[in-house]
């Protein structure tokens, strides 16, 4: 697939609400400061980070969406949390509607030289914790920056589901066909009271 994950699935669903599996990356300097990226599109400041494309992992994306919008590479990654809530659904000003399954990760500045890539980003800059105040920032952006600044356990919302919830795949089938898509799920993996997995060997 030539063409960018997001520009090919809009081709062909055209502006309504679909999940995107993106990216969020609370990168962080030697002083603990957090870099922040001057969108374009919303006008206000961010995290880097972008759509999960074609056979490439949450990881692989994350490093890719940073080092193409910020001229940037960080170290090891550390998952700060899983956010899907609608609470965190976006309208671009284009109009796409979007239910975000954004994988927020963090870790520290390791090379590259900061050069904003003036399509996505006009402007970046690292920032105290305590300046962020000041500045106009997403509530899910500030969700994913409180959230990573705290330092514990991945993060998750209580669970919710709406009164008519969609099936997501069956919807995108009517649109994309049979074409590779990239879908989201959940898995749960249930402990017994002495630590073993339902249907585990004893031995």
């Amino acid at each position: 697939m030539s063409e960018s994950y997001i520009a090919w699935v809009r081709e062909r669903v055209g502006r309504r609400k679909i999940f995107l599996v993106t990216s969020s990356i609370i990168l962080r300097d030697s002083d603990g400061r957090i870099l922040l990226q001057h969108r374009t599109d919303f006008d206000v400041w961010g995290l880097p980070g972008g759509v999960l494309e074609i056979d490439e992992d949450i990881q692989a994306c994350a490093r890719r969406e940073l080092w193409e919008e910020t001229g940037l590479e960080m170290g090891e990654l550390r998952l700060v949390g899983i956010y899907t809530h609608p609470q965190f659904d976006v309208t671009y000003p284009n109009g796409d509607e979007v239910q975000q399954y954004t994988i927020c990760l963090t870790g520290l500045v390791s090379g590259g030289e900061m050069l904003p890539d003036m399509v996505e980003t006009k402007a970046q800059d690292f920032f105290a914790p305590e300046d962020l105040a000041g500045l106009t920032v997403p509530h899910w952006y500030r969700a994913m920056i409180r959230d990573g600044l705290a330092g514990g356990p991945p993060a998750f919302l209580p669970p919710y589901v709406s009164a008519r919830p969609s099936d997501q795949i069956q919807l995108m089938r009517q649109f994309v066909g049979h074409g590779r898509m990239i879908a989201v799920g959940a898995m749960a993996a249930v402990q017994r009271d002495d630590g073993r997995f339902p249907g585990a060997p004893l031995g």
